[in-house]
């Protein structure tokens, strides 16, 4: 018999032989059918919710709020022997379900006075913090492959680089300046940094060396580039976009509106670009065809608009607002796919959005929540922005998002008082396997991301042991040689926090 605790949730696997049982207390598990009960690894928390996968594998357990504590979830991806911490971004949470593939958790989020039903996709997700110490970073920009990142530290006047995925970052050698916008051409060859103080800088050797630029001294507030850096655009604060398309050499006033500009994204030929400005703290997202020769303002009401971002050819746009400040509303997230004629909202929560990224083919849309210190909201589609999964978030608030030109590497800035980290993600690689004589060869492409190889005999099991022979890397491969046996075995990667 299960001991006698103030239970207050239980769910059973599909065939009912494994049992998980939560209250004030331990979780407990039974494995069959009720007979005997042990105690999980996980925390002794006030225990409100809990949901298991019909194999039993999966279990997703939450608290409630109570106070300044905020609820907390915890998953089990191995029926119960090890817990990992969901950071998620609202006052309440709570598990509600598991899907049968164990493809995704579903958990409510919000706040007590309302809350909506998520869909968690990669639960395992793991954020790995940049190599460099904690600074104000406030933008950030990255090359079409990821690999290279430029980031400013806002209070300090810095701009950093990094040529290897965040590996490793250089501070560079540019005046200490208030910096505002950044960008980064395809290649990572180009970099471009424009400040409020009025310099607008360009680097062609990925951050080595930079130059002046022929732009006008300005209070530049952001910018944008062209894949290959001909076409430039820069907006002054509280006046005009400037445009050029030379590299920098020369610039032309466009017929923009005369605005406080906040953020702009462009297509890859520079040709289309949309431009969020207004009168502080109200703002209207603008559309350029023409590289800023005549501008509308998109088919969207006026609110705090934080971020836009557009497809390599400019047919989808994702746009996020944050909170409005003279009524304290939450803002929308709204996506176009089709040259910002029309828009959609899709059905996600109005919140604090900070940042927006989106894939060059457009399938890939991303958008980041500011969420609390416990967590920061993080929303996928894979559809254009049909469809919205919450995926785990750095447990931080988030300021802003990138993404590589494919959408396998992404980049959030948080924050946590004055400063905040770099947090980077990708997509786990496929692993090749071949056949040779008595030998298994096992290979993967080379990341900078931590991960183990591991083997199970028994699927059903749930059971993994890391393989201890090392593998040796060549030619940007991974690769590991096991002897074959008459045993069956399974491989996979699972990726190191």
């Amino acid at each position: 018999m299960a001991p006698s605790i103030n239970w207050s949730c239980i769910a059973a696997s599909a065939d009912g032989s494994q049992l998980v049982i939560a209250g004030l207390g331990k979780i407990h598990i039974s494995t069959d059918w009720g007979l005997t009960w042990n105690p999980a690894s996980a925390p002794t928390e006030n225990w409100t919710s809990i949901t298991i996968s019909p194999d039993g594998q999966w279990i997703l357990a939450g608290t409630i709020p109570s106070g300044q504590d905020i609820g907390r979830v915890y998953f089990s991806m191995d029926a119960g022997r090890s817990w990992q911490r969901i950071a998620t971004p609202f006052t309440y949470s709570a598990p509600a379900a598991i899907s049968g593939d164990r493809s995704k958790l579903y958990i409510v989020l919000g706040f007590l006075s309302g809350s909506q039903l998520y869909s968690l996709e990669r639960p395992g997700l793991t954020w790995n913090p940049a190599a460099v110490s904690p600074r104000a970073w406030q933008k950030i920009a990255c090359s079409a492959d990821g690999t290279t990142m430029l980031v400013e530290d806002i209070v300090n006047g810095y701009l950093y680089t990094s040529t290897d995925s965040g590996a490793t970052w250089v501070s560079n050698a540019v005046p200490k300046l208030w910096w505002q916008g950044l960008a980064c051409s395809a290649d990572g060859r180009i970099l471009v940094a424009a400040s409020a103080d009025g310099p607008l800088l360009k680097s062609t050797n990925s951050g080595a060396t930079w130059d002046f630029t022929g732009a006008p001294s300005n209070n530049w507030s952001c910018i944008a580039i062209s894949s290959d850096a001909t076409r430039i655009i820069a907006a002054d604060r509280n006046a005009s976009i400037y445009a050029s398309t030379d590299s920098g050499l020369t610039w032309t006033q466009t017929s923009s509106p005369l605005l406080n500009w906040y953020a702009m994204a462009c297509s890859a030929d520079g040709a289309r670009v949309a431009a969020i400005g207004g009168p502080w703290p109200i703002s209207a997202i603008y559309l350029s065809q023409d590289f800023g020769t005549n501008w509308q303002p998109a088919p969207l009401p006026s609110t705090n608009w934080a971020s836009v971002a557009m497809s390599s050819d400019g047919r989808v746009l994702v746009a996020a607002a944050g909170t409005q400040m003279t009524t304290y509303k939450y803002g929308p997230l709204c996506v176009s796919t089709n040259y910002g004629v029309t828009w959609t909202a899709p059905d996600v929560m109005a919140t604090n959005w900070q940042g927006v990224a989106c894939s060059a083919d457009g399938t890939k849309l991303f958008a980041v929540a500011f969420g609390t210190w416990e967590g920061s909201l993080f929303m996928t589609s894979e559809d254009s922005g049909a469809t919205w999964n919450a995926a785990p978030g750095p447990s931080a608030y988030a300021k802003c998002v990138v993404a590589s030109a494919d959408g396998t590497r992404l980049a959030i800035l948080t924050t946590c008082g004055d400063y905040g980290d770099i947090h980077l993600w990708q997509s786990q690689p496929c692993m090749r396997s071949a056949l040779d004589q008595d030998c298994l060869a096992l290979s993967w492409p080379s990341t900078l991301w931590p991960y183990a190889l591991e083997q199970s005999s028994d699927l059903s099991a749930g059971q993994w042991i890391s393989v201890q022979a090392p593998p040796t890397c060549s030619n940007g491969w991974f690769q590991i040689n096991l002897p074959t046996t008459n045993s069956k075995s399974f491989y996979r990667l699972r990726s190191l926090p």
